[in-house]
């Protein structure tokens, strides 16, 4: 009995390492489907605040994607702005590229790296003197006049910052658009470059459930088969 018993555990343990590798592969390849060009960070500035507001765009893809003609809407109602009156094109693979009012302010009082671009857009960055734009939200469109779909998307609603804080993307949430679930308060923002933290996403636990449990089953099964081929042999 102690016999089988250990090849029934070894059973569920290759199984269950099997579940484990299949479960990665499959969440890995169903978010690369996913990807594309997200508002990945903005800094919302305040009236008094000397630092000036920027909005980061980020490409996750590995492709040179362009956005020529995309349509960017601000503020509820305000829009569009297009990139190519910006002399904006394209957005390059895996590129941190900024939106903001003043390149020079920006790099003043943010730590920006030399190889960021930095567009100046200061409508859709610092549309008043007062406050950040309200909400964000950029259209994929490949000729002008056509009508843009909603690549990502920054809603009005969303609780006021603390001075000196940003609104960041979780980093690897890039194939997604909801604000509330995959935003966070950064007390240290990161215009150009990677955000701090990771979201712990429980959306592919019941991948890596269905996993284990037909590894259960797969152990049980060789199990049973292994002492039913014992009795005929007795």
């Amino acid at each position: 009995m102690k016999l089988i018993y250990k090849r029934i555990s070894a059973v569920l343990i290759v199984c269950i390492l099997v579940a484990v590798v299949v479960y990665g592969v499959a969440w890995k390849i169903e978010k690369r489907k996913e990807l594309h060009v997200v508002i990945n960070e903005f800094y919302p500035r305040k009236e008094g605040d000397p630092r000036p507001g920027w909005i980061e765009l980020y490409n996750p893809t590995d492709e040179k994607i362009n956005i020529t003609y995309w349509q960017f809407w601000y503020s509820g109602i305000y829009g569009p702005l297009t990139p190519w009156m910006y002399g904006l094109h394209y957005i390059y693979p895996h590129e941190y590229l900024l939106l903001g009012g003043n390149e020079t302010l920006i790099r003043k009082y943010w730590n920006v790296p030399d190889d960021v671009r930095i567009v100046e857009m200061p409508t859709i960055a610092e549309p008043t003197s007062s406050s950040f734009c309200t909400s964000l939200r950029i259209e994929a469109a490949s000729s002008p006049g056509e009508v843009g779909e909603t690549v990502d998307e920054v809603p009005r609603e969303r609780p006021l910052l603390s001075p000196g804080h940003s609104w960041a993307r979780y980093r690897g949430e890039y194939g997604v658009d909801n604000f509330t679930a995959n935003f966070y308060d950064e007390s240290e923002p990161t215009p150009g470059y990677e955000n701090h933290r990771v979201k712990e996403n429980l959306d592919a636990l019941p991948y890596l459930l269905a996993g284990l449990a037909v590894a259960g089953i797969v152990a049980v099964g060789a199990g049973v088969v292994y002492r039913f081929k014992i009795k005929r042999e007795k």
